[in-house]
């Protein structure tokens, strides 16, 4: 009898869990890029143009509370530093968050794997870094997402294929992205 009520039990909590995919598209608006290293004393830029985002969330939502992983590619970053250059970052990691029932939700975001690839051939790696953002349903399947970005980067390779193990990089930047959350 215990076995039944346990298992009535497990699989009646199982039926309020839903799958959450959410596709987004965005801009990153006012971004700053700190570079130290022991050949350049100081560079920063700033993101001149306004890069676009495409990216996505997967993971379950219930009761309110979400979990699971989040991916995005920003095309076309370019930094004014000592030289123009653009690059394509690439982010993956993974966002708990909660929606409350008067349209707002808000989550926070661990960026664990992603990279800078530069048009001239270097790239940054060893991308980590936390995320913060704040959702609001403008329409009963859209939201509007605002986010604020502030990741490190541990590794910096040339196009020759040398490499700057100690390089230390920041990127901090805020994001505005419509989503369309699809909760099955």
């Amino acid at each position: 009898m215990k076995k039944i009520i346990m298992l009535s039990l497990v699989f009646s909590t199982l039926g309020f869990t839903k799958v959450l995919i959410e596709p987004y598209v965005g801009v990153n608006i006012l971004g700053d890029f700190d570079y130290k290293s022991a050949a350049v004393n100081a560079a920063k830029g700033k993101s001149d143009k306004i890069p676009f985002t495409l990216g996505g969330r997967l993971g379950y939502t219930k009761i309110g509370f979400q979990v699971g992983l989040d991916g995005a590619l920003t095309k076309a970053m370019k930094f004014d530093q000592n030289t123009a250059q653009k690059g394509d970052l690439t982010e993956f990691g993974a966002f708990v968050g909660y929606e409350l029932p008067i349209l707002l939700r808000g989550y926070v975001g661990y960026t664990f794997l992603g990279k800078i690839d530069f048009e001239t051939g270097g790239k940054f790696e060893k991308l980590q870094g936390v995320k913060f953002g704040v959702g609001y349903s403008i329409y009963p399947f859209i939201k509007l997402n605002l986010e604020y970005k502030l990741y490190n980067f541990g590794k910096y390779e040339l196009s020759a294929g040398s490499v700057n193990p100690s390089a230390d990089a920041d990127l901090k930047m805020f994001a505005a992205t419509i989503s369309i959350p699809f909760k099955l």
